[in-house]
């Protein structure tokens, strides 16, 4: 019952119920309040990772990544292009691939926000509002991610 009132009152102040998958696999669910301020996906031929940066309703940020699976190989041919193909197709390869993985991090400042997300992803000078009922069209965070 304490959770149902926490969620509602969070919501009658402009946060939503944030429901994340933890862990490696399909992992286990994390719930909170809070308010999606950005997303970040970057991609590397073995593996992809989305980072999701929310605002928790006691004011910390809430970072979440999901990992894909990742692919392992002995071989260049899976990481230097099409042309390592031409002429090697031998059976003796090796490969193996790693079970997805979802983590959930917290900071409590902008500095530990930023060694949490990717180099990439820091460009953006935040002005986030610092409730949800602060929010309009030209202070959505979303709209100066990659600036």
């Amino acid at each position: 019952m304490r959770r149902y009132v926490d969620i509602e009152e969070g919501r009658q102040e402009g946060y939503d119920e944030i429901i994340v998958r933890i862990g490696p696999g399909k992992g286990r669910k994390q719930r909170f309040s809070g308010v999606l301020l950005g997303e970040w996906g970057r991609s590397t031929s073995q593996r992809f990772e989305i980072f999701r940066v929310y605002r928790s309703r006691t004011g910390k940020f809430v970072v979440h990544v999901e990992r894909s699976a990742q692919l392992t190989s002995d071989s260049e041919k899976w990481t230097t292009g099409w042309r390592a193909w031409v002429g090697n197709w031998s059976s003796d390869q090796a490969w193996g691939v790693t079970a997805p993985e979802s983590i959930l991090h917290i900071a409590g400042t902008l500095e530990e926000l930023r060694d949490l997300l990717p180099r990439s992803s820091t460009r953006w000078s935040p002005t986030w509002p610092t409730s949800p009922s602060s929010k309009t069209s030209t202070s959505d965070p979303r709209r100066r991610l990659g600036g």
